[in-house]
């Protein structure tokens, strides 16, 4: 029968950080974490948490560990604060609760992306895994982050399921 054959998808709890000082301000709408938001459900996410925070290491650092550890999310996409200026820290944050690097996806995203524009190699955009949430940084702009999250997207959904323990190969694609 059908059935038989038939798997269903768990729903990704999914968090959304936009990282601005405008937009945590007020002073411009966010147009990228909304974006985002579009695009995750694609893959079957639950949006389960929203924010906008100024470029302030110690509040993304916060606000990523209760997201990961007490809202217990399966996938968390921060958009902003991947570029080079002194306020860009959220790397850096990442980089303080990082459980795991995972430096493929800012490889490819920036590989993908310079096809478009030789620019993209200057964003700092990648992937850390914190108490079995996966944690995405993307850039600010909405092409950016867009683009960044189109390149990566085959392959979050499985990321998740490998760090959940929802499935144990990775040699294969389905």
């Amino acid at each position: 029968s059908v059935s038989d054959r038939c798997s269903f998808l768990r729903p990704l709890k999914t968090g959304i950080l936009t990282v601005s000082d405008k937009g945590s301000r007020g002073e411009r709408e966010d147009t990228s974490g909304p974006a985002l938001e579009e695009l995750v459900k694609r893959l079957g996410a639950d949006i389960s948490e929203k924010a906008i925070l100024p470029d302030e290491k110690d509040g993304i650092e916060e606000i990523l560990l209760s997201w990961s550890e007490s809202t217990d999310l399966d996938l968390i996409l921060v958009t902003g604060g991947t570029g080079l200026s002194k306020r860009d820290v959220t790397p850096e944050a990442l980089d303080c609760i990082a459980e795991k690097h995972i430096p493929g996806l800012g490889e490819y995203m920036r590989m993908r992306t310079s096809e478009i524009t030789e620019r993209a190699i200057l964003s700092r955009g990648k992937g850390i895994v914190r108490s079995e949430t996966l944690i995405v940084a993307l850039p600010g702009s909405i092409k950016g982050a867009t683009q960044c999250f189109e390149a990566i997207a085959p392959v979050l959904r499985h990321g998740v399921e490998i760090i959940r323990g929802w499935t144990t190969e990775c040699g294969h694609s389905h």
